[in-house]
């Protein structure tokens, strides 16, 4: 999962994150990446996305993000699967409707 700091939904997360806003930024925001080839070193660039790995927030944020996924792709007539990190979403129709379906995603 790919966690953009500045979207809105992110803005949405923080907010339920409720009294930890300054120690969550700090982790999120502050993070920086630096490559090391072949014995030199690259500049630090500043890392707009992401948890660090390993880091509590991971599993924390996947949780609030995906909360109410079920509900929405429900409202849509389909159907997920979730399973650890990973979901899947999927529509059932009749063999004789799958060109109706195909043009439903199209549209």
């Amino acid at each position: 999962m790919t966690f953009w700091h500045d979207s809105a939904y992110a803005t949405s997360v923080w907010s339920r994150v409720v009294g930890r806003r300054a120690q969550v930024d700090s982790v999120i925001l502050d993070q920086q990446e630096q490559v090391a080839y072949n014995g030199q070193l690259s500049s630090q660039r500043l890392v707009p996305f992401g948890v660090p790995q390993g880091s509590v927030l991971g599993p924390l944020l996947y949780i609030l993000y995906t909360a109410e996924l079920d509900q929405l792709i429900a409202n849509h007539r389909l159907h997920i699967h979730q399973y650890a990190d990973n979901s899947q979403v999927d529509i059932r129709v009749l063999v004789s409707d799958v060109q109706a379906a195909v043009n439903s995603f199209a549209a």
